[in-house]
């Protein structure tokens, strides 16, 4: 293993109370019926898609609006906390610190990303592809492909830790195996998937044992 690639959202940090927030406050502005159902089915999209569930759900704004709307209330929330899974840290700071190269792959805009990115030490991370890079948001290929491309590395020495559905699907169908820690969502089981409880189950030594052990799999 040469490379890890990490998704933002729900991964690394649980901003995802933070966009819920978001949603509810277009509904309430507009009047629609938006249901805990509808949150969940958000999850793990790129903004473009979740602007078109709102839109056609009742948000009378346009596609950018309820983008713009929706970005603005979560950096705004990350400016006050920035809320970090248990073990992202340490983890961060283990790949950082044995120089492992890394990449966020997030379907967050870039501003959004970098505002988690400026609460970490220097050059984090070695890559960091966004929803603002991408024809193609997850689970599309594109966002690892592009991420696997600036590292300079294939998908037999690298490894992707998510918590979506569209997430995890996206670095398989870009040929990576995954580490697949819990989301709001349950992630099914998967020839290319491992699971554990939390980041604070996981270090450099398990994934590069892991790696070996998901290659025998395929």
């Amino acid at each position: 293993m040469n490379a890890v690639l990490l998704d933002l959202d729900g991964t690394l940090v649980d901003t995802e109370p933070y966009w819920v927030e978001s949603q509810r406050l277009l509904a309430e502005r507009f009047s629609v019926d938006w249901t805990p159902d509808d949150e969940l089915a958000l999850i793990g999209h790129s903004m473009s898609y979740a602007a078109h569930k709102l839109i056609s759900s009742g948000v009378k704004l346009t596609k950018h609006e309820v983008i713009d709307f929706r970005l603005a209330h979560v950096i705004s929330r990350l400016e006050q906390h920035i809320p970090w899974q248990p073990g992202a840290q340490k983890l961060l700071q283990e790949l950082r610190e044995n120089d492992v190269p890394c990449a966020l792959v997030t379907m967050s805009p870039r501003s959004m990303a970098s505002a988690v990115i400026s609460a970490l030490p220097a050059a984090q991370f070695d890559a960091t592809v966004t929803g603002s890079d991408c024809v193609n948001g997850k689970p599309h290929p594109e966002p690892y492909l592009r991420a696997m491309s600036l590292l300079g590395t294939s998908p037999e020495r690298a490894i992707a830790v998510e918590d979506s559905n569209p997430g995890v699907q996206s670095a398989e169908n870009a040929g990576l195996n995954v580490l697949v820690v819990p989301g709001p969502v349950p992630v099914p089981e998967g020839p290319l998937r491992t699971k554990v409880n939390s980041l604070e189950d996981v270090d450099l030594a398990g994934l590069r044992r892991l790696l070996p052990e998901l290659l025998r799999r395929n």
